[in-house]
């Protein structure tokens, strides 16, 4: 039998035969495809750092690379597999397009603005309460808006847009005194069978840790997100410390308080404020009256995501962000 290949035999071939060689082509693409999704690990929602910066801000000179910046300085633990930064500046439908986001979980952190718009007269001073004397707010500020009416204090929320600043720091000494022998997570030991529960509880499963040596790498790495979250949140909360207590007073919590009608107080810390980090502004900035680029009211509002399958262990990441920002753009100490 003459089987060898000539230039009449491949013509033909082409001629004949093209379409089922594009069809085997592409279905051995579509193949290769799926095998690589079914294999690979695929984020969740929480495995996602995602930093929004809202339409009242614009973005400096850093922001082009802070996601890649945030990866190759290490700034979250291991099980962050991705880092986004997304501005909503300049977005038409930036209203719609961050709904959307939320809607689908998606966001960890939110860049925006405290500033409030006050009546004034005819003459340009403020028109104050007859009551209580304060100016009167014409336009709430965007935290405000945001914040003020859906953060939450409780870890366990079902639903919320926001965390309550303050609360978000208990939260976090509470997650880290479970991890500790006695609760003692400023000075115990760690326990070790905690860290391996804690692991296996959220990534037994995860196609990452297929060996029994890979899940030994992954306990080792669960233990190490333990410490560096420890020594994170142990620096950030130096930097809500004024001077005069040993601190450096460079992060400040932002607080609004509202009275009920039946006298009842509503507290709400609303966001982080990161006006003392003096070069935020190459990060972002808003324009004041006088056209100067600030940065003065920028806040750090902590969104509230209520992850499942032990996704909330988690957010406390943004520890680790604060403490890159106060590096990076304060004088830290």
């Amino acid at each position: 039998m003459d089987a060898r290949i000539t230039k009449s035999r491949l013509a033909n071939l082409l001629s004949y035969d093209w379409l089922k060689i594009v069809i085997a082509v592409a279905v051995s693409i579509v193949g290769l495809a799926l095998v690589f999704s079914l294999v690979s690990t695929r984020p969740t929602n929480a495995q996602y750092f995602t930093v929004y910066v809202r339409e009242d801000l614009s973005v400096g000179k850093d922001f082009s690379s802070m996601a890649d910046t945030l990866k190759e300085k290490d700034v979250f633990s291991y099980d962050t597999l991705d880092v986004r930064v997304e501005s909503f500046s300049g977005n038409e439908y930036a209203g719609t397009a961050f709904s959307a986001r939320r809607a689908a979980g998606e966001g960890t952190v939110m860049l925006l603005s405290d500033n409030r718009i006050y009546e004034t007269d005819d003459e340009g001073n403020f028109v104050t309460d007859e009551e209580t004397g304060e100016p009167i707010v014409q336009t709430e500020s965007e935290l405000y808006a945001y914040a003020f009416g859906s953060a939450v204090t409780d870890p366990e929320a079902v639903a919320g847009g926001a965390i309550d600043t303050e609360a978000y720091l208990v939260w976090c000494e509470q997650y880290l005194a479970g991890f500790y022998e006695g609760g003692d997570w400023e000075n115990g030991a760690i326990d070790e069978a905690v860290v391996r529960q804690s692991f296996l509880a959220r990534n037994g499963s995860d196609k990452r840790y297929k060996t029994a040596a890979k899940r030994e790498q992954g306990v080792a790495d669960e233990r190490a997100r333990i410490e560096k979250l420890r020594e994170d949140y142990l620096f950030v909360c130096r930097q809500f410390l004024p001077v005069e207590e040993g601190g450096t007073g460079l992060l400040k919590h932002t607080v609004y308080e509202e009275t009920a009608e039946d006298g009842s107080v509503r507290r709400v810390a609303c966001g982080v404020a990161l006006g003392g980090l003096e070069r935020i502004k190459d990060f972002v900035y808003y324009t004041d009256a006088d056209g100067t680029a600030t940065a003065e009211s920028v806040n750090l509002v902590l969104l509230y995501n209520n992850y499942t399958n032990h996704g909330n262990d988690l957010r406390f990441e943004a520890i680790s962000l604060m403490r890159y920002l106060v590096e990076t753009y304060g004088e830290a100490q």
